[in-house]
């Protein structure tokens, strides 16, 4: 299945991977920052697991970005 991504006003088709990882990573980056830090507050330790999950997806996510910019267009 292919679906269509709306960027800098044109229309291009994406793979269904690309369409759910870019609405779902974001969610994930937010629920696990927010649940380390409500563990942080209550002063309770944060499993290694979480720490990793959460900074795995954050790299991954940022470093994707990263080399959309710097990949040359054309």
């Amino acid at each position: 299945m292919q679906t269509y991504d709306l960027r800098e006003g044109k229309m291009f088709m994406v793979s269904e991977l690309e369409f759910w990882k870019g609405m779902v990573r974001p969610y994930l980056i937010i629920f696990s920052w927010t649940l380390i830090g409500i563990m942080w507050l209550c002063q309770l330790p944060v499993p290694p697991l979480l720490q990793g999950v959460a900074t795995g997806i954050v790299v991954e996510y940022f470093g994707e970005r990263a080399l959309k910019r710097i990949k040359p267009s054309g």
